[in-house]
């Protein structure tokens, strides 16, 4: 958002490029969290297949739909 107020007060061309960057990989990161979500929202409406009863799998599969800090 800095980028794109700077080019407003500036209007350089430098501060509009580096802003659409910035939205781009914006979109990516909501893609990669909706794609997660979808991918959650599966395994919780479907549960978690027989041959997973055990705590390590259920975790283990739990832990990568979780976001990466």
């Amino acid at each position: 958002m800095k980028a794109i107020e700077r080019f407003d007060y500036t209007h350089d061309t430098s501060d509009l490029t580096s802003a659409i960057e910035q939205s781009y990989e914006l979109q990516r990161d909501v893609a990669k969290n909706t794609n997660r979500l979808i991918a959650y929202r599966q395994l919780v409406e479907s549960g978690v297949p027989q041959s997973q009863q055990g705590q390590s799998a259920v975790s283990g599969a739990s832990a990568s739909l979780l976001p990466l800090p």
